[in-house]
């Protein structure tokens, strides 16, 4: 569900342009994984992290069937009123 109320379905023509726009850069649902699959890993600038402050690529799943993420790993989506509920939960009192 997005934020305005309206779901988002895989098998609609809109979805990789809703998403894409959501996210504010091109994202594209596939049915299968690709041959070298990947994310990119974004590093705060914190001491004794190996990079500080910039994006990486990082190679994924290479454990999982060729063509597959299946139950390769879990996936987590947090929304903002998720994180707001969150941090009304960890108020200074709560601590």
């Amino acid at each position: 569900m997005l934020p305005d109320g309206s779901d988002v379905r895989s098998d609609l023509q809109s979805t990789n342009a809703t998403r894409s726009e959501l996210f504010e850069r091109e994202v594209t649902l596939v049915e299968a994984a690709p041959d070298s699959p990947g994310i990119e890993g974004y590093w705060p600038d914190i001491d004794g992290l190996t990079h500080r402050e910039s994006v990486t690529d990082e190679t994924i799943a290479l454990s999982a069937p060729k063509g597959s993420f299946f139950d390769y790993a879990v996936a987590n989506v947090l929304t903002t009123n998720t994180l707001n509920r969150l941090r009304g939960a960890l108020s200074p009192r709560s601590l």
